[in-house]
């Protein structure tokens, strides 16, 4: 999602850019796959989410309210979206409609994913929540400024947020398990490897490896500046989108960049991409 071009990328796994879309112009910003394969993105300044399906045709506009950012996939299929200024939508891919979920909003989910058990992990600033595929609340975490969570293969989650230079490790049932430093605080995005090594992105200019255990384990510099989201793929490779160069990087699990491609203007993919298969 390129935000300052009103354009969406598809990239092969070759690493070629396989074709450039155009979608409502209001700074897309959050990207999720469904299970048939429909790419959904959520349109920030108009209160969308927008989809297209495998053959690259537009599926339309499907209005959310407020300021939708990062998006996932729950095990149901459902899209979940979070907003900066309403708390989180749930949306029905087959019925197209629109379910609003009674959580606060003000500064939604960097990242939004599914456990093993179906349940979704929203964040908002200073709390995450394992919410039921139904919306109800089952277990609220409290750290001051955390909104980023991800879900390890042990079915944990680890938080984080911008600025608190700290990782926080949680049970599925949301007990703190550890509290580890790290050596940045303009974090954005987390993702879990194949290893269960975490990846976190930052605006610096790397990104940074952690053992399962949170420990650092090194730092990698992308090629572009600024990171805004990390991801993992099926074959264990990291993406990273560098926002401040209007590219994306792709790198091998031990750090060696094997390409960074140009994409639109300051690409914010903000969705579910982190490692949990």
């Amino acid at each position: 999602t390129n935000s300052s071009s009103n354009t969406v990328t598809h990239i092969d796994r070759s690493g070629s850019v396989a074709k450039t879309y155009t979608v409502p112009a209001g700074r897309p910003v959050g990207v999720t796959v469904d299970a048939n394969g429909a790419a959904w993105f959520a349109i920030q300044n108009l209160g969308l989410i927008y989809g297209i399906d495998v053959l690259g045709n537009a599926l339309g506009s499907f209005a959310v309210g407020g300021r939708p950012t990062g998006m996932g996939t729950d095990l149901n299929g459902n899209i979940w979206c979070g907003n900066l200024t309403s708390g989180f939508a749930r949306f029905n891919v087959t019925s197209k409609s629109v379910t609003t979920v009674s959580i606060s909003g003000g500064a939604s989910s960097q990242n939004i994913i599914t456990d093993s058990h179906g349940n979704v992990w929203l964040g908002d600033s200073g709390q995450v929540w394992k919410v039921a595929p139904n919306g109800t609340v089952l277990a609220t975490l409290v750290e001051a400024g955390h909104r980023t969570p991800v879900v390890n293969h042990q079915d944990e989650v680890f938080t984080t947020g911008f600025g608190s230079l700290k990782l926080v490790q949680w049970s599925n049932s949301g007990t703190r398990l550890g509290t580890f430093p790290i050596p940045v605080s303009s974090q954005q995005g987390l993702a879990v490897d194949r290893d269960g090594n975490i990846w976190l992105g930052s605006q610096s200019t790397t990104v940074y490896k952690f053992t399962p255990s949170a420990s650092v384990l090194s730092s990698f510099p992308t090629g572009g500046s600024s990171r805004i989201s990390v991801a993992v793929d099926g074959m264990n490779d990291i993406w990273v989108s560098n926002y401040g160069s209007s590219s994306v990087t792709k790198m091998k699990s031990d750090g060696t960049v094997l390409q960074t491609i140009p994409v639109g203007t300051a690409p914010i993919p903000i969705g579910d991409a982190t490692g949990f298969q």
